[in-house]
Order: structure tokens, then C-alpha cells, then sequence
């Protein structure tokens, strides 16, 4: 064979082996599509628009049939098999968040909510448009009692995603909470008109507005015990009920709990029986009317609030009527019925405030509307507030909480401590104590909780918070009397007695090693004798 021959017959087969390798190629590219998947489920992630799918996995990804993992996963392969696609660099961003992501659910199952704040951070500087940065700072914030930093950070989560599936209804409870409702009301108006009704998102919303299911130890104490299912937490309540005793004032407080809980029907058999037994009272008019309120029988109820004044001039009947008049200006027609009601509204605040300095509610109801123009607005309500009510500690509460939302912590802290110079009340000790542990001042947090007198008078909830704060000092003498006080005390929620319990076994177990330690160390002394 000549050498030319050898030569094309070379080619030939070096041709043949290019052509196989185009193939392959070709083929090797073709099973993946670039599709959109643009929408709200993956808003929630802010993952990219287009995304690389297997082909045999288009059709029901453009239907947005897959899972957010099943996304990952196919970024990651196409990734690894496609190093210099043009949308390589944006794929990294995904992997990279989706490993936060996992570290993210480890620490909030461990409950680590400081390290979850570390990472919602981290999330924010690697993709400062994926809304869950937001949901998981406000969530950590929200575990470690800074609930108007939770606000914060969940107004930024909708900001992105409006109706993101956890952002939504935990603003919603975190706003119930704080007692500021009206800061989510309008956003659940917006998933009314937009998701409708019987959307899933806006009934999750409007149970976690003002209806979250809770038991209770005892109806008429308000320390949660557990979240169990709707029809068992009748069944217990109304058995709990039944053993009580209903006078007017007793009656008016469990049905208040039973409005909270959703649960009117339940609010009407306490009128029932309290004015069975009774007769009709200044109580359980003011409860009618609330019932009313809530079922939006506006006229109906400010006639039952206007006959509950009549009988007893009470602080929380005129909170209830301008509550009511407020709603009613919101849905007035003209300008000037919706002002004439707003003005009447705010009389009637201001004399609930007159008659139960302790109503926080009232305040925040007062200045919700400047809410709309941030914490400046916000300040400039509360000035005639305080003019008005220079002794009233409710007024710092409601600052220290604005101060709060946008993270100024010191002026927060600031705000608190002006209100308990006037009253050493726990809806200020408790924000105050969430305000100095975000803003890490331990030291400034032992000496408040060591400045409170009777302890065991205080609520539970305090006094477990209290109980911490000691035990992260090593102040176990003080840690292990305030944890006996809340085992000891039958008013105290079983949950909450359970835990305490279990704190006071790990301290019993520290001070055995304290004291095995301390023998060994004295064994190993020699003898001076």
C-alpha cells in the first residue's frame, strides 16, 4: 500500500471518528431544554427564569409540576456537564443558596435562631432579591422575642414575594401579637382581591390574623399549652368551661379568648349562660357587641357597645366602639362620613386611654395610621400622646416597638426603659429584654431582670425569660428559684411547667459534675498535715 493511500485512508478514519464525536455532542446537548419557569412558586426562591431540564421532564416543569429540590438538582448537573454556559454563573448563585438553604433547616430544627440570623444574612448578601433571607431573619427575630424586627423582616420577604406562602401568615401572627393588626390588614385585603376568598393563602392568612387555635390550662389565663386540632380544642375548652364559675366579668374574658380563637359560636353560649345565671350586664353587652364586630354586624354591635357604656363607662367598651368606628370609616363612601367617623374614632380612643391607662392597644390603634409614613411619622404621632399622658408607660411601649422595626436597638431600649421609670410592667420588660439581647448587651439584661421585685407575681412567660437570662450567666442559685416558682405554680401551663422541669434536671446534672470535680481536685492534693 502506498503512503498516500495510508495518508487518505487516515483521514478517512480520523473524519469518521470527528463525525462520531459531533454526534455525540449534538446529542449530548439536545437532552437538555432551557425552559421558563416564571411564576409564584418560584418567586418564593427567586430562582432564575429559565432553567435547564432533561427533556423528558419539559412538559410538566411548563406546567409547574417539579419541586424545588428536583430544580436544584438539575441546575447542578447541567452545571457540571456545561462549564461555560453563558448562565453558569447565575446557576453557581442557586447551589450556593440552596446549601444555605440546608444549613438554614438544620439550625431552625435545633432551634439555633441566632446562628438562623447569621445565615438569613448571608442569604441576603449572595441574592439580596430571594425573598426567604427575609423570612428567616424574621422568623429568627420572631423566636427570639423581637417581634417588631419580625415585622421588619417580613415586610421585606413580601416586598419581593407578596404573597409568600410562609412570609404572609407569619407577619400576620407576628403583627397579632405586637398588637398592630392593621400593619397586615391591608395586605390580606390585597390577597382577598387578588387570590380571592377560598385561596389557601388568604384563609391561612386570616386565621393567623386573629383566630390561631390555642388551649388553654385554664379559659381565663392566657399561657398557651399547646396547638392541637380545631374539633379536641372544643371538646377541652368547653369542658373547662363548664367547671368554671361565669360571673359577668369572668364570662366577658373567656369570650374574648373564644373570639381570638375563632370561635363566635362558642362566645355566644358564654353570653347565654352568663346572663342565664346573671341577668344582662355592662359584661355581656360588651361581649355581644365584639361578637357583633367580628361578624361584621356593625350596627348591631355599636348599639350593643353604646348599651354597655350606658350601664358601666369602661375602658374597654370605649376601645371596642372605636375599634368598630374605625372599621366603619374604612368602608364609608364619601370623604366627609369617613372623616366625621375617623374623628369619632379617635375620641373614643383617647377616652378609653383615660379610663385604663394599661391599654396598649389603644395607643397603637391611635398611631397606626402614621405608620404608613415609617418611624418618623410614627414619632410625630405619639408627641401629643405624650403631652397629653405624661405618666402613661403605654406611649414608650409603642415607641420602643417603632424603634424596633427599623433595628435602631439603643433608642429602642431607650424607649422601654422610659416606660418602666413609670410602671415595671411585663409588656415592657419583656421587649426591652428581646432588645438587649439582639443588641448583645448581656451585662445590661442581668442587671434588669435582677431589679425585679416578686418575681413569682409576674407573668410566666417573663419569669421563664427570666429564668434563661440567669442560666446564661451561670447564675444558677437564681436560675434554679425561678424555675422552682414556675414548677410550682398549678396556674402555670403544663407545657410551660414541663420545661422548667427539664431545665431544673440539667442543672442538677451540672452541679453533680461541679461536684465530682471538686472531689477529684481536693484527691489530688497532698496532704499538708
Amino acid at each position: 500500500m502506498s503512503v498516500e493511500l495510508q495518508i487518505l485512508l487516515g483521514a478517512c478514519g480520523l473524519c469518521g471518528v470527528a463525525a462520531g464525536v459531533w454526534t455525540l455532542a449534538r446529542n449530548y446537548r439536545r437532552r437538555w431544554v432551557l425552559v421558563s419557569i416564571k411564576g409564584d412558586f418560584t418567586s418564593e426562591h427567586h430562582l432564575p427564569e429559565i432553567i435547564p431540564v432533561p427533556r423528558e421532564h419539559a412538559a410538566r416543569v411548563r406546567e409547574e409540576d417539579f419541586t424545588f429540590d428536583e430544580a436544584v438538582g438539575w441546575i447542578g448537573q447541567f452545571v457540571r456537564e456545561r462549564r461555560r454556559h453563558r448562565l453558569r454563573d447565575e446557576y453557581g448563585t442557586v447551589l450556593r443558596k440552596y446549601e444555605v438553604y440546608r444549613q438554614l433547616a438544620e439550625k431552625m430544627g435545633r432551634g439555633l435562631w441566632k446562628d438562623v440570623l447569621a445565615l438569613g444574612q448571608r442569604l441576603a448578601e449572595l441574592d439580596p432579591l430571594d425573598p426567604s433571607a427575609g423570612v428567616a431573619r424574621g422568623r429568627a427575630m420572631r423566636e427570639l422575642g423581637n417581634y417588631p424586627g419580625a415585622i421588619r423582616y417580613y415586610q421585606q420577604a413580601l416586598d419581593l414575594a407578596p404573597f409568600h406562602s410562609t412570609a404572609f401568615p407569619e407577619m400576620a401572627s407576628t403583627c397579632r401579637i405586637i398588637g398592630q393588626p392593621g400593619r397586615f390588614r391591608a395586605a390580606l385585603e390585597k390577597a382577598k382581591q387578588e387570590l380571592g376568598t377560598t385561596h389557601p393563602l388568604t384563609i391561612e392568612g386570616r386565621i393567623q390574623l386573629g383566630e390561631l387555635v390555642r388551649v388553654y390550662a385554664d379559659p381565663t389565663d392566657p399561657a398557651t399549652v399547646a396547638h392541637i386540632p380545631r374539633e379536641q380544642y372544643v371538646h377541652n375548652l368547653w369542658a373547662r368551661i363548664e367547671e368554671n364559675a361565669l360571673d359577668p366579668a369572668n364570662a366577658l374574658n373567656i369570650g374574648r379568648s373564644m373570639l381570638s380563637d375563632d370561635m363566635p359560636e362558642l362566645a355566644d353560649a358564654v353570653i347565654e349562660r352568663s346572663e342565664r345565671d346573671y341577668g344582662q350586664s355592662a359584661e355581656s353587652l360588651l361581649l355581644q357587641g365584639l361578637v357583633d364586630h367580628y361578624r361584621l354586624n356593625l350596627e348591631a354591635a355599636e348599639k350593643h357597645l353604646r348599651r354597655s357604656l350606658d350601664l358601666e363607662d369602661t375602658g374597654a367598651a370605649r376601645f371596642g366602639l372605636g375599634r368598630l368606628l374605625a372599621e366603619k370609616a374604612g368602608r364609608a363612601d364619601d370623604a366627609k362620613g369617613r372623616t366625621e367617623l375617623e374623628q369619632a374614632s379617635r375620641q373614643q380612643l383617647r377616652l378609653a386611654i383615660d379610663r385604663d391607662p394599661d391599654l396598649v392597644d389603644a395607643v397603637g390603634m391611635l398611631v397606626e395610621p402614621a405608620w404608613s409614613k415609617g418611624l418618623r411619622g410614627v414619632l410625630e404621632a405619639v408627641e401629643p400622646l405624650k403631652k397629653a399622658y405624661p405618666h402613661n408607660w403605654t406611649i414608650w411601649r409603642v415607641v420602643g416597638d417603632a424603634y424596633m422595626t427599623e433595628n435602631q436597638l439603643d433608642k429602642a431600649i431607650e424607649s422601654y426603659q422610659q416606660g418602666l421609670n413609670l410602671q415595671r410592667t411585663d409588656d415592657l420588660l419583656l421587649p426591652c429584654l428581646a432588645a438587649m439581647e439582639q443588641g448583645n448587651r448581656k451585662k445590661d439584661m442581668l442587671k434588669l431582670v435582677r431589679s425585679i421585685d416578686h418575681l413569682e407575681q409576674h407573668d410566666a412567660h417573663l419569669r421563664w425569660r427570666v429564668a434563661q437570662v440567669f442560666c446564661e450567666h451561670q447564675c444558677l442559685k437564681e436560675a434554679r428559684k425561678a424555675l422552682q416558682d414556675i414548677v410550682d405554680d398549678d396556674h402555670v401551663a403544663p407545657q410551660l411547667r414541663q420545661r422548667a422541669n427539664e431545665v431544673l434536671d440539667q442543672l442538677d446534672d451540672i452541679e453533680r459534675q461541679q461536684y465530682r470535680q471538686q472531689a477529684k481536685r481536693r484527691k489530688r492534693k497532698p496532704d499538708r498535715q
